[in-house]
Order: structure tokens, then C-alpha cells, then sequence
């Protein structure tokens, strides 16, 4: 009975863990990977954006 609670649970664990891999990537391949000016301002930060817009 205890090895089948075990086994469960590893596979309940296991469906989590692919869930929310599945959840990051969709996010950085729908949401970040296409939109370059969020990812310009996370990368330089608000006060370096401010720097280069001025030159």
C-alpha cells in the first residue's frame, strides 16, 4: 500500500513539474521571445532607456 502512495505521488509530482515547465516556455515563446521592446527594457533597465533616448 505504502509503494502505491509513493508511486503516486512521484507521478503526481512529475505532472506538476512537466505543467508548470510547459507554462514557462509557452510564456517566453508567446509573450517575451516576440515583444523586443520588453525585452530591451528589461534588459537595460528604465534609467539606461532614458540615457539612450537622448542621444
Amino acid at each position: 500500500m505504502a509503494s502505491g502512495f509513493g508511486y503516486g505521488l512521484f507521478v503526481l509530482g512529475a505532472l506538476f513539474t512537466a505543467g508548470v515547465a510547459v507554462l514557462i516556455i509557452s510564456f517566453y515563446l508567446d509573450d517575451y521571445w516576440p515583444d523586443e521592446a520588453y525585452r530591451r527594457s528589461l534588459r537595460l533597465g528604465p534609467s539606461r532607456l532614458k540615457k539612450n533616448n537622448r542621444t
